[in-house]
C-alpha cells in the first residue's frame, strides 16, 4: 500500500494485475484494466493527494484485505473518508480488484478509527 501512501502511480501499477477492476458502489461507474484504473486513480486520488500522499490504515473488511483512507478535517486531525476492499489474485502476487466505498460509516463498521493523528501519517 506504499503506492497510496506516496501517491506513486508507478508503484501502484506494480501492485495490480493487468486486468484489475475498480468499482465504487453505489455508483455504476467502474474501470477495468491497469491502464484505465491507473488513469482514474492518478487523476482522482493521487494528484490531489500530492505532495503528502494518502493516509491509510490497513485492516480487513468481511475477511478481505482492506484499508481505510483519511483526509484532513477542519480541526487538523485526519478523518476517515473511505474504505478500499481488495481482492488479491489467486497466486497472491497482485491486486485483482478494488472496491472503493466513499462512505466513512462503512470503514467505522469494519473497526477502523474515525480519526488518526497527523503524526501517524504513513
Amino acid at each position: 500500500m506504499r503506492a497510496w501512501e506516496l501517491a506513486d502511480i508507478t508503484e501502484f501499477l506494480a501492485t495490480v494485475s493487468e486486468d484489475v477492476r475498480l468499482s465504487m458502489p453505489p455508483l455504476t461507474t467502474w474501470y477495468r484494466g491497469s491502464a484505465d484504473v491507473a488513469a482514474f486513480v492518478e487523476t482522482a486520488i493521487f494528484v490531489p493527494a500530492r505532495p503528502h500522499g494518502v493516509t491509510i490504515v490497513l485492516g480487513r473488511a468481511n475477511g478481505q484485505p482492506a484499508f481505510a483512507t483519511y483526509a484532513p478535517g477542519p480541526d487538523g486531525s485526519l478523518m476517515v473518508d473511505g474504505l478500499q476492499v481488495l481482492d488479491i489474485s489467486q497466486d497472491g502476487s497482485t491486486i485483482a480488484a478494488i472496491t472503493s466505498f466513499r462512505n466513512p460509516g462503512l470503514a467505522l463498521n469494519c473497526g477502523f478509527a474515525p480519526t488518526v493523528a497527523p503524526s501517524s501519517h504513513h
